[in-house]
């Protein structure tokens, strides 16, 4: 133990310097109270005694028997008022090892405190507090060690004491919300212009000082903000010098140099807090990975690593930005026990994605097969020619539709064929699909046409494709070969007709009780010369198709095609709410809303449910008008086509959509032209026009085609009025170098090049063309104009 003399030396001077209170003992009460008295401690009186906390004894002068009250925990917590009553070198020592930012909390606790730390004696406590902060710049000499750390780590605004303030102003020294920056600084533009009243003016127009080098600024949202504090200061002492250009020229080198080691200071200050907020980013991901990890851990030892272990891309990025995941802080047991449940809650999500993305696997690995095989074929084709797409292929060509529906154990490689033999078979697929469009299409006119058969639109499958176009029929047997796993799958030979065949093994197993038929044999090859594409197609159809007879319509000849699907008559319709456009041939069969496909289904129950999923998962497409509910015949549109080919001239049986384009010609809508204005439009919006009055009820609206001259007229005007339309509303082109996605409009193309490709300035039909589902023409605008009446010569039919 120390010896008592050691104990006072290490008392303060602080406590020595304390008067001790002397107080009377309880004996000499009455004398004290009797009379004055000598004494240093005779002319005190003793504090108040505090407040019995127990319950006194009874009257009765007996014993209290009850127990004492037991102190709670606030009466038991010791408070740090006699903190300061310790050593300094012992306080110093203690509050060194401090943050900055603490010390400076703790300075603000008690007056007795700040007293302690606010000392100039307390220097050393400040810096060493400063030196424990990582690349921290030194003090500047202008602010003091207590000012410093406020600048740098209290986030108070410094005029009005706003919290969150984040808005530092290092050559300014000051923080400043944003309502104080308006109120407490200035431009630089309001300071030259005062300043310059009291600076004598020079024949050149010139000043003597250069006014912007003399005070401090920050560039703050486009602006050069100055304190008002300083620039008063700086007008002040510029009226000082009253004219005199030495004066002048002293106190300019004077600021100067003051702000010079300003913007130093700051300069260094910035760099320093670009680092601790990069350090704060990295510090604060790295958490957010540590808590991630120990999630992931902990639903592994629950059994859900495998499903984890097949989530897709989506389902990653939901779990990285999950509410309770993305937070950076670490798991314990006690948060793990909060977020158990939603937890388990998405990791049951994954296991219901697993299982589902694991019934269609053989299905995504085909598709992703073909999508190889066809990539570079599609990607040769112009961009505004109705093309199939790679759903398409597979679900609409006889080939690679028997290779889609071979058993699940089945697997398939690539050939090694020339590309011209490949694109040879391609193109026939191709021919293949159109033809099969085509059948499609007429069966849903002759559907509509005559409902009471009771028989819905014709969606074709392979089992009545399957013998269209040899050659098409072995575009997969010719780039694949296919070895079953399973011990009952044989195989049959398909051979490709011509000079480019080539003979192939193509697996021919199975599929199962719900999937679509599988293809059938394939008829021997016609050898057809100078006949025309679409007759020698149907004619193949009506000669090789399996079963003709129970095809729910007749098989059409070219006559029937041109009347029922070229004709300028005929008019689909999207079924879709949010789009519902009106659908002529060909841009029906590239409408985006019939290859839209829907969410995964979780729980498939069928070998279809599976195939939808697989095409939503691995192409984010579906054949076209898969379920055969996306497209429907527009019986109203059919009559209003009727009307608009008779108000042109034309007999509407013989009339095919491509001669009324080749017209030009505009219309208006005798309905609609009221007040001396006239309601202008193309033939295609005057069809659009017409069923929507049909719908209404309104059997009477007519409308009458332009003379020559007035439609020369329109023409003129809309080319001058309407570039802000064919720019940035009608979504009419799409993009060359990725080919994908719905049509755009022009700002979205360049945009789109812009970020996706790193073209600047693209070029039509090298880096962008016509889009095959563009909602218009280039000479043909989609929505009604209206002009003045006055324009025109040709009478309007009301």
């Amino acid at each position: 133990m120390a010896a008592p003399s050691d104990i006072s030396l290490r008392r303060s001077s602080r406590l020595q310097a304390k008067a001790t209170l002397v107080y009377a003992d309880s004996e000499d009460e009455d004398h004290a109270s009797a009379g004055p008295s000598t004494g240093s401690g005779s002319g005190r009186r003793p504090p108040a005694k505090r407040p019995r906390k127990s319950a006194p004894a009874d009257l009765g002068g007996g014993n209290w028997s009850g127990k004492a009250k037991a102190l709670g925990p606030k009466s038991r917590r010791r408070i740090l008022s006699k903190l300061v009553d310790m050593p300094l070198d012992i306080l110093f020592e203690i509050f060194g090892h401090l943050h900055p930012h603490d010390l400076l909390n703790l300075s603000r606790t008690t007056k007795a405190l700040r007293n302690v730390l606010m000392q100039r004696s307390a220097i050393s406590v400040w810096r060493h507090a400063r030196e424990g902060v990582e690349d921290l710049p030194e003090c500047p000499p202008d602010l003091t060690e207590p000012a410093y750390a406020n600048l740098l780590f209290d986030h108070h605004c410094h005029f009005c004491v706003k919290a969150r303030v984040m808005t530092t102003l290092w050559t300014c020294r000051s923080r400043a919300c944003k309502s104080c920056l308006k109120e407490h600084f200035v431009q630089l533009f309001d300071v030259l212009v005062s300043a310059r009243q009291y600076m004598p003016a020079r024949l050149d127009g010139h000043h003597p000082i250069k006014t912007s080098s003399m005070v401090p600024m920050e560039y703050h949202y486009n602006k050069l903000l100055i304190p008002k504090k300083d620039s008063e200061e700086l007008i002040a002492s510029i009226k000082e010098c009253e004219g005199d250009e030495t004066a002048l020229k002293e106190l300019e080198k004077e600021r100067c140099l003051a702000i010079e080691d300003l913007k130093d200071s700051a300069a260094k200050l910035s760099e320093w807090q670009i680092k601790q907020n990069h350090q704060r980013t990295m510090d604060l991901i790295d958490l957010r990975v540590r808590r991630r990890k120990q999630i992931i851990e902990r639903l592994c030892m629950l059994g859900y690593g495998e499903d984890l272990k097949w989530m897709t891309y989506d389902r990653v990025d939901q779990f990285i930005e999950h509410p309770l995941v993305k937070q950076p802080k670490e798991l314990t047991d006690r948060i793990w026990n909060n977020i158990r449940e939603p937890m388990l809650a998405f990791a049951e999500e994954a296991r219901t994605e697993r299982l589902m993305y694991q019934r269609c696997v053989h299905y995504t690995d085909r598709l992703n097969f073909v999508r190889n095989t066809v990539a570079y074929f599609l990607a040769q084709r112009p961009l505004w020619d109705v093309s199939p797409s790679v759903a398409d292929f597979s679900y609409y060509t006889a080939g690679f539709r028997a290779m889609l529906d071979a058993v699940p154990t089945a697997h398939f490689q690539a050939l090694d064929i020339p590309d011209d033999q490949l694109d040879t078979i391609l193109r026939g697929a191709m021919d293949e699909w159109r033809v099969t469009m085509l059948m499609t299409l007429y069966n849903m006119v002759e559907s509509a046409k005559q409902p009471s058969s009771g028989t819905p639109a014709l969606s074709v499958s392979s089992a009545s494709i399957s013998a269209t176009a040899p050659a098409a029929a072995s575009a997969s047997s010719a780039s694949t070969s296919a070895s079953a796993s399973s011990s009952t799958s044989a195989s049959t030979a398909a051979s490709v007709p011509g000079p480019a065949s080539t003979s192939s093994t193509v697996s021919a197993a199975g599929s199962s009780a719900d999937s679509a038929p599988a293809a059938a044999p394939t008829a021997p090859g016609l050898t057809i010369v100078k006949i025309d594409v679409l007759t020698a197609k149907i004619a193949i159809l009506q000669s090789t198709h399996p079963g003709t007879a129970s095809m729910p319509f007749p098989p059409p000849n070219p006559a029937q095609f041109c009347e029922r699907i070229l004709s300028a008559r005929a008019w689909f319709r999207c079924t879709s709410p949010e789009c519902g456009a009106l659908l002529a041939y060909p841009r029906v069969l590239a409408h985006r809303c019939a290859r839209a496909a829907p969410p995964a289904e979780l729980h498939p129950q069928t070998a279809r449910a599976d195939l939808r999923n697989a095409y939503a998962l691995e192409l984010a497409e579906l054949p076209w008008n898969f379920d055969g509910g996306a497209v429907v015949y527009d019986l109203d549109a059919e009559r209003a086509a009727e009307a608009v080919v008779r108000a042109c001239g034309r007999d509407p049986a013989h009339t095919e959509e491509r001669d009324m384009r080749k017209l030009k010609a505009r219309l208006v809508c005798g309905t609609c032209s009221k007040g001396g204005q006239a309601c202008v439009m193309g033939w295609r919006r005057a069809v659009e026009h017409m069923r929507d009055h049909l719908r209404k009820g309104e059997t009477g609206a007519k409308v009458t085609r332009l003379s020559k001259r007035d439609a020369r007229i329109v023409r003129e005007r809309e080319g001058r009025g309407l570039i802000g339309y064919y720019t940035s509303v009608y979504k009419m082109w799409g993009c060359l170098r990725c080919r994908a996605g719905p049509a755009m409009t022009l700002v979205e193309v360049f945009e789109h090049c812009s970020e996706e490709h790193f073209i600047d300035m693209p070029e039509e039909e090298e880096d962008y063309d016509m889009h095959p589902d563009a909602d218009a023409t280039p000479d043909e605008p989609a929505h009604d104009i209206y002009y003045d009446s006055s324009l025109f010569l040709t009478p309007i039919r009301r």
